[in-house]
């Protein structure tokens, strides 16, 4: 795991605080929904004290409507719930954010991540894979991205929407042509016909 911690000016309200996030890591195995199982991920987000302007891109510029977003009732009613673990909070004030800008790919993997926090700790997770379902779904509509779809229909098979899985798996299937791509198509399906919801790691893939 790799940190930074230093003093940094917060890009929506100007103020200075400390930050410390995490800049990259190595996992050697993941789920297929891509949970690395390294509890340091939970640390993707960073959360400025003064105003609570949530960000996993400590330099990114903030315009009007990202201030806008912070400010509104919505975004502080998440920030001051204390019921949402203070993980859960700042991953999916990000990804809110990232809507705003329009980065349903990244706001998607930022509500996954939060589920992970959040079945790990014996949370009410489901609503995030269900957020983050829909920001994936929005992003492939324009976009083609592998990688971005499998984790769509391994999200899909844990919420227990075994159609759509077999539905975006036989779609997935026809434009690959790699044979490990196939054996995962497969093993999920396989999953999806048993009525399996739960999380499995890319190891017990078939080889």
């Amino acid at each position: 795991m790799s940190f930074a911690v230093k003093d940094v000016v917060c890009k929506c309200c100007g103020h200075k605080f400390q930050a410390r996030w995490l800049k990259g890591f190595f996992s050697a195995g993941a789920d297929l929904d891509s949970n690395p199982h390294q509890p340091e991920i939970y640390e993707k987000a960073v959360l400025c004290p003064h105003c609570g302007y949530a960000t996993s891109r400590i330099n990114a510029e903030v315009d009007s409507a990202v201030r806008d977003a912070v400010s509104s009732s919505e975004y502080q009613n998440i920030l001051t719930n204390e019921i949402i673990p203070e993980p859960v909070r700042r991953l999916v004030l990000d990804a809110k954010l990232m809507c705003v800008r329009c980065d349903d790919r990244s706001a998607g993997y930022q509500y996954l991540t939060a589920s992970w926090y959040a079945r790990e700790h014996e949370c009410e997770y489901r609503w995030l894979l269900e957020k983050a379902e829909e920001c994936f779904a929005a992003y492939l509509e324009s976009n083609a991205d592998v990688d971005a779809a499998l984790v769509l229909i391994d999200v899909l098979r844990q919420l227990g929407k075994f159609s759509d899985v077999r539905e975006t798996a036989n779609s997935l299937s026809e434009f690959a042509s790699d044979s490990a791509l196939k054996k995962v198509l497969l093993y999920e399906q396989s999953l999806a016909d048993a009525g399996d919801v739960q999380p499995h790691s890319r190891n017990e893939v078939p080889v």
